[in-house]
């Protein structure tokens, strides 16, 4: 959509992770602030495990990014932060999701399984 590409040009072009720029009064409504949320300014407030995975063949969104997004975290919450960088994968195989080896990755750092009323797992079979 237009504001997907908006918001990814407004990243680009700040060289910044921001929120979504919907101008100073829908900003200072939405986010109490006037201009967009950086992100990254605010990763001590993270507490939850973050794994970031980057494809070292991605033209869209570059290894190097994501590995910025991980020191940042992981300087702050060493031990909320994890990374994997997946040699000959790009953007393709993250979108379209049939890559076993990213599939498996996923799933080892989601939460666990758990089993609904009927007796079955929340949990896909990624085994391949």
């Amino acid at each position: 959509s237009a504001k997907v590409f908006i918001q990814f040009w407004n990243c680009y072009a700040k060289k910044r992770f921001l929120s979504y720029d919907y101008g100073p009064l829908a900003n200072l409504r939405l986010y109490g602030t006037e201009r967009p949320v950086d992100y990254m300014a605010h990763y001590h407030l993270i507490d939850i495990p973050i794994h970031f995975m980057a494809g070292l063949n991605d033209n869209l969104i570059p290894a190097k990014d994501c590995f910025k997004h991980y020191k940042v975290l992981h300087r702050v919450s060493p031990q909320l932060a994890t990374c994997k960088p997946l040699a000959g994968r790009g953007h393709i195989d993250f979108t379209y999701g049939l890559d076993h080896e990213i599939a498996h990755e996923i799933f080892s750092h989601a939460a666990p399984a758990r089993t609904n009323s009927e007796g079955t797992s929340n949990m896909l079979d990624v085994s391949g």
